[in-house]
């Protein structure tokens, strides 16, 4: 799995984990002072990702995302075949 900045293509999981992603670039001092605190200046334009997966991982994430539906089915008509949750109603 790969995860890049679309404008950069910058790898993001390659980066330190332990330095924020967009320390120095969306972060500024709140004042001129020396020990001013740091704030998050908002970027003027949306920054784009892209998240690119092999085809092994897309194939598990869709049978996922199928054995998830139909166990939500299941469950549904489960609970409207039985009077004990009518009741609760």
């Amino acid at each position: 799995m790969v995860l890049r900045e679309a404008a950069l293509w910058i790898d993001i999981m390659k980066a330190d984990p332990h330095t924020p992603y967009f320390s120095g670039r969306l972060t500024k001092p709140k004042s001129m002072k020396a020990n001013a605190p740091i704030v998050l200046d908002l970027p003027k334009k949306p920054i784009l990702f892209q998240l690119f997966i092999d085809e092994k991982q897309w194939l598990r994430a869709e049978k996922f995302t199928e054995d998830l539906r139909i166990r939500t089915h299941d469950w549904q008509s489960e609970v409207s075949q039985n009077p004990i949750f009518h009741s609760l109603n």
